[in-house]
């Protein structure tokens, strides 16, 4: 097991990309995290999360930072990568729309030009 995960590691496997099994049946639910928003650049929304979040996890995010840059209550977004924040306590999440279009860069960067 130990030789499979320094075999992995060497191979180049990405910062955030643990060695899982995925289910071939998930079990359908609902988990609420609070997640803050820290950082918006013009690809991602950047999240604080206490709790490490999978790549290519789904979720649905609802705040009024959502409301403003896109119009709606709520917006279902994926994370692309998930990192330890340099105070140890918490871990950044990087959002993006599983398929992002034109629309959704068009809105970040609108928003950005507002606040700027």
């Amino acid at each position: 097991m130990l030789a499979e995960k320094i075999t992995y590691l060497l191979e180049g496997a990405e910062q955030n990309a643990f060695p899982f099994k995925k289910m071939l049946h998930p079990l359908p639910g609902k988990l609420e995290l609070h997640l803050n928003p820290i950082m918006i650049d013009e690809v991602y929304i950047h999240m604080r999360s206490k709790f490490f979040v999978l790549r290519g996890t789904e979720i649905e995010l609802k705040h009024e930072l959502i409301k403003s840059i896109f119009g709606t209550e709520s917006f279902t977004m994926a994370v692309h990568d998930c990192r330890p924040m340099e105070t140890g306590d918490a871990y950044s999440l990087r959002m993006i729309p599983k398929d992002p279009t034109d629309e959704y860069f068009d809105r970040l960067h609108r928003y950005l030009l507002q606040v700027n």
